[in-house]
């Protein structure tokens, strides 16, 4: 993966964007330029450091933010035969910051002094905080790809149009669940290796079990509702795998 799309300044990003924008569209997407675990602190930094802490930018690919049934409890995407052009969540940050995910639930870690953060995650929490913050998520992602990013402005009008019905879906209740899950385990793992994704966790403790084992029961179940997604959005969806694919 080590391809220039996957090796994007993220720092000077983060600065020339607004929080929501660069969580959305660039947090851990790219791979960390410092390989030495002992020079700074994963749990504070925007860029993945393996495979299980990358997420593919969702301005290039569409995908849904249920976990991929083919990867194994070790998150290596080798074991998944479309790998980059699968169409569901390879990683817990794939699911956790996907746009038809991001600002959509509830923080369980919310308070009522701050409707835009929380007192664990701060502003990298992809959870919603308040309605205005959710209303503000939906926002972010009606406005125009922000233009020091690459221009695929048709993958993220797919996200948009099946919005609505997919968080109705059974599918979308299964992916928060699995989430949710991963967030709890990731919680109790309070002196390990792993930290939330929210904070930039690698998956290598308790939260990362706790995502394989609720994902792994839930995942055909929601491959199939995610198959009745796509049939009754047949053409969107062969527009969003045409540029998707180019």
């Amino acid at each position: 993966m080590n391809e220039d799309r996957f090796t994007q300044n993220l720092d000077h990003l983060e600065r020339v964007m607004s929080n929501h924008e660069f969580m959305l569209y660039c947090y851990k997407t790219s791979f960390c330029p410092i390989s030495n675990s002992t020079i700074h602190d994963w749990s504070k930094c925007n860029y993945a450091h393996r495979q299980q802490d990358f997420r593919r930018p969702p301005y290039l690919f569409f995908y849904y933010p249920e976990r991929c049934p083919h990867i194994g409890d070790d998150g290596g995407w080798e074991s998944c035969e479309y790998e980059l052009q699968c169409d569901y969540a390879h990683t817990l940050v794939e699911i956790l910051f996907n746009p038809l995910h991001f600002k959509i639930s509830e923080c369980p870690e919310k308070i009522s002094a701050d409707k835009f953060r929380c007192a664990k995650h701060k502003e990298r929490c992809c959870h919603a905080h308040s309605s205005e913050e959710k209303k503000l998520g939906i926002e972010v992602m009606e406005s125009l790809v922000p233009k020091v990013l690459p221009q695929k402005e048709d993958i993220m009008q797919y996200y948009l149009e099946i919005l609505p019905e997919y968080v109705q879906s059974p599918a979308a209740t299964t992916a928060i669940t699995q989430s949710a899950g991963a967030y709890a385990g990731a919680k109790q793992e309070a002196n390990g290796t792993y930290a939330s994704s929210e904070d930039g966790g690698v998956s290598t403790g308790n939260g990362a079990q706790a995502y394989a084992s609720n994902s792994k029961s839930a995942a055909s179940t929601a491959a199939a509702s995610s198959t009745k997604t796509m049939e009754v959005n047949s053409n969107s969806t062969a527009s969003a795998k045409k540029a998707k694919d180019q």
